[in-house]
């Protein structure tokens, strides 16, 4: 082989190289672009404290909410930083923080005498940095949702199975070993965070969780006018499939969606445009109508529904989505992957 052969084909490796760790790099960036409206999930125990920055030059209005907690607003002007008063939720497991506008803004817990910064989003899938020497974790993990869930802990040794119960957190410890990386993967939404002497949470990543659809159903994905989140519905009802398609081909005669809600996704509900991909704690399990008008009292959102579980299915069963309209019909491989 030629001198001028094998240097042409030691820049082509190097070049195949760079582009697929520039592939990996930007895959690992994906879901912080779309992050800034989402919320922040946090343990109560363990964190003394929060502090908020907007590093935007407008003024911005965030809320802070728990299981069983009426929400309260928090109000930041331009640039400003503020520690947040937790004593409101002080009796919850966890709490959030949220925003409903894509303003930049940060936030620090303070867990014990170290700052933290927390990831923002809303995932069943988190994971932690590389690890670069041998340690042991003490991992402090959150269920976020009202249903009961399996969760998996994976690191290079092996796959612990643990099993939390609605809203229930625990204390694991974890042994990480060289260059290892540990993954967590449940069924619904999680926070975590872990004590080797210097806290860390978890970030949450693009969801792992591979659904197994019916194919004798029809699958529609519907999402707000602001296109910052969406859910995914089904029927096999001539009817409702009929009207679906036709509000897909006309959305200026678009109707609210009137339907029954369930605990758990039902091997489909998810927020697939949000790069997070993030599975929701509940389903569509009836659709009733598509109505011109609905009672304000059902009027929701898919994160309002998620926040607030219990109320939803316990007190009403019923919502009516009246800023969202279809707009995608979904192959059932769509919704699996």
């Amino acid at each position: 082989m030629s001198k001028t052969r094998r240097k042409r084909e030691s820049g082509l490796l190097l070049r195949t190289l760079i582009l697929a760790v520039l592939v990996v790099l930007t895959a690992s960036l994906l879901p912080v672009g779309r992050a800034l409206a989402q919320p922040w999930y946090l343990p109560t125990e363990g964190v003394d404290s929060v502090f908020l920055q907007n590093n935007s030059d407008q003024p911005q209005t965030l809320w802070l909410n728990a299981p069983d907690i009426q929400e309260s607003n928090i109000s930041l002007s331009p640039r400003e930083e503020k520690s947040i008063d937790l004593s409101a939720v002080k009796n919850s497991k966890w709490f959030q923080i949220h925003s409903y506008v894509s303003l930049p803004v940060s936030a620090v817990a303070r867990v014990g005498a170290q700052n933290i910064s927390v990831g923002s989003g809303r995932s069943e899938t988190l994971k932690s940095p590389w690890i670069f020497s041998e340690q042991q974790v003490s991992l402090h993990l959150v269920n976020l949702s009202a249903n009961a869930q399996n969760i998996s802990l994976i690191t290079t040794a092996g796959v612990q199975e643990i099993r939390l119960t609605a809203f229930a957190q625990g204390n694991y410890p974890i042994h990480l070993g060289v260059f290892d990386q540990l993954r967590i993967q449940g069924q619904y939404p999680l926070s975590a965070y872990w004590s080797d002497g210097h806290p860390q949470f978890l970030q949450p990543s693009v969801s792992e969780q591979a659904f197994n659809p019916d194919p004798q159903e029809v699958y529609f994905l519907m999402s707000n006018s602001s296109n910052d989140q969406s859910f995914v519905f089904h029927s096999h009802d001539a009817g409702i499939v009929r009207e679906s398609r036709f509000q897909l081909a006309h959305p200026e005669q678009r109707k609210i969606l009137v339907a029954k809600i369930d605990y758990g996704h039902d091997n489909c509900n998810r927020d697939l445009i949000n790069p997070l991909r993030n599975a929701w704690s509940w389903h569509v399990s009836e659709v009733f109508e598509f109505g011109s008008i609905g009672s304000q009292a059902c009027d929701g959102t898919p994160a309002l529904v998620e926040d607030n579980l219990r109320d939803w299915i316990g007190n009403q069963g019923s919502i009516c989505f009246w800023n969202y309209k279809i707009t995608r019909e979904l192959r059932p491989e769509e919704v699996a992957q």
